[in-house]
């Protein structure tokens, strides 16, 4: 059960009152799969060639990541691509059936000047989990890497 607000009332009610929980980014976007469905998924597509040609069609080859600032409110990093860029991704996750590309970036904001930024972490591989949508493993990247997608 949710509320208007995106929060799912917890099972287990307190005795004062009842606490939110925050929904997941899975749950608020029903398209959207799960990081272990993606990984599964994207390698998948990597073996049968799928993701090498929608890369080529979509024509990515190199995807450049920059930084962009820092959240200091939450202690993360910022991190951003362009526009083109973003259109190339997100075709390419749309013609592979993945949904997307902003449901698995992570506090996804697009600024007028055609910059689609993200949030991320440290300790972990960022681009894998936050622009990509994997675990934070490296297996989506790998797979996106061995398909031909060099990213800076």
């Amino acid at each position: 059960m949710h509320n208007q607000k995106g929060y799912k009332k917890n099972k287990t009610p307190h005795i004062f009152h009842q606490c939110a929980v925050p929904m997941s980014r899975v749950e608020r976007n029903p398209k959207m799969l799960d990081s272990k469905t993606l990984i599964e998924t994207v390698q998948s597509l990597n073996k049968s060639g799928d993701l090498r040609r929608a890369l080529k069609k979509y024509q990515l080859k190199n995807l450049a990541v920059f930084p962009y600032g820092e959240d200091y409110t939450e202690g993360l990093n910022l991190l951003a691509i362009t526009n083109t860029q973003y259109e190339r991704l997100n075709n390419v996750y749309k013609e592979l059936d993945l949904g997307e590309l902003k449901n698995y970036m992570r506090n996804y904001r697009y600024f007028e000047e055609d910059l689609h930024e993200f949030s991320t972490g440290y300790g972990y591989s960022v681009i894998d989990a936050d622009l990509l949508g994997g675990s934070g493993n490296g297996d989506v990247l790998a797979a996106f890497k061995k398909a031909g997608l060099t990213i800076d």
